[in-house]
């Protein structure tokens, strides 16, 4: 029960995410067509910078906020594993997404310890703190050389953008695999 919950809510966060987009790019479409029928060019500039808020502005900071929604919704669900698996594992002081490495251990047994999704995951704690932390701005992150080194070893999910962390669609579905794998591995742990 559990995990099904969870695969609802993960589920609805990319609803929300593709209807917004869904709208934006609608009124983007909608914009066009006033800008190619404007016959006043003051109108028109103000059309044509409605257009790119829309399609640049908007857009990215939607796929920001969709990132940072699915990274909450993570830490909900380790503290939740811990919590329903009567885990008795310390989580630490630091916030780090890292102090939930023992609960897979402890509780279901998972050891984390060269997993590729994992790093994946301390690699989206670098990028969440990045877009909370200095927001968005690689250059006045604490972890500058570690957020190049994840965008350029990224295959295009993620690139920059004037300075600051872009993230693409293809970004989201890996985060949104990898998360749903983790809800896998809980369900095989549930079931057996």
């Amino acid at each position: 029960m559990f995990v099904w919950s969870m695969r609802i809510n993960l589920k609805l966060i990319i609803q929300f995410h593709y209807e917004c987009s869904r709208l934006m790019r609608n009124q983007i479409f909608d914009i066009k067509q006033e800008i190619a029928s404007c016959n006043n060019e003051k109108l028109k500039d103000i059309l044509i910078r409605d257009k790119e808020n829309f399609d640049k502005t908007f857009l990215d900071t939607l796929q920001s906020n969709t990132f940072l929604m699915m990274y909450s919704y993570l830490e909900e669900f380790l503290y939740s594993v811990r919590g329903i698996y009567s885990c008795e594992t310390e989580l630490g002081d630091r916030g780090s997404i890292k102090r939930f490495k023992r609960v897979f251990v402890d509780c279901l047994g998972i050891d984390l310890e060269k997993d590729l999704e994992w790093k994946f995951i301390c690699d989206c704690e670098k990028i969440r703190d990045c877009l909370l932390h200095a927001n968005g701005r690689v250059d006045l992150s604490k972890d500058k050389k570690s957020l190049e080194n994840i965008v350029s070893c990224s295959n295009d999910l993620l690139r920059i953008d004037l300075k600051r962390i872009v993230i693409t669609d293809r970004f989201l579905e890996e985060v949104n695999n990898v998360l749903w794998s983790f809800l896998t591995r809980v369900e095989s742990r549930e079931t057996s």
